[in-house]
């Protein structure tokens, strides 16, 4: 289990790298428009949220207030690299019994939930899957080449 875990996430990062690539690739006329930064606010959410899921499985501070929109494409490949070291750390640490543990979380303010943590991390990658979808069309609407960054992509690359 915890070796399909970690394959689901390192396609993940793939999936990640290659949307920010073609966010990345659009032409400087389409950086005016809107959507463009639409499309930088999915990409950040994304990363905000997976860096909340890692505080709450590490048992650590939230260091910050969720916020994700209007920031810069630089930014946002920064906070790609922390949080991708953050998260190969973590799963690391994990084996087949983890997987099972339960963690409990909660907003500020709001009630506690209780998930396992292999729930928790198959709704991070599958998170991941619909914002990405989003940035591809936005990505496409702005004249742009969206990202292929499905699975089996993945895996016809050798992986």
């Amino acid at each position: 289990m915890i070796e399909r875990q970690r394959r689901w996430y390192e396609q993940e990062k793939w999936a990640v790298r290659r949307t920010i690539e073609s966010v990345r690739a659009l032409p400087e006329s389409a950086r005016a428009d809107e959507r463009y930064q639409r499309a930088l606010d999915k990409i950040a959410h994304v990363l905000v949220a997976r860096q909340i899921w890692y505080e709450r499985l590490a048992g650590v501070e939230p260091r910050g207030d969720g916020s994700a929109e209007g920031m810069p494409i630089d930014r946002i490949e920064a906070l790609n690299a922390e949080v991708e070291r953050e998260w190969d750390d973590y799963l690391g640490t994990l084996d087949d019994a983890r997987l099972r543990n339960a963690v409990d979380y909660g907003a500020p303010g709001g009630p506690t939930r209780s998930s396992t943590i292999g729930d928790i991390l198959l709704h991070v990658y599958t998170h991941g899957f619909y914002h990405r979808g989003q940035v591809a069309a936005l990505v496409n609407s702005l004249g742009g080449e969206p990202a292929q960054t499905g699975f089996i992509m993945w895996t016809r690359e050798g992986r």
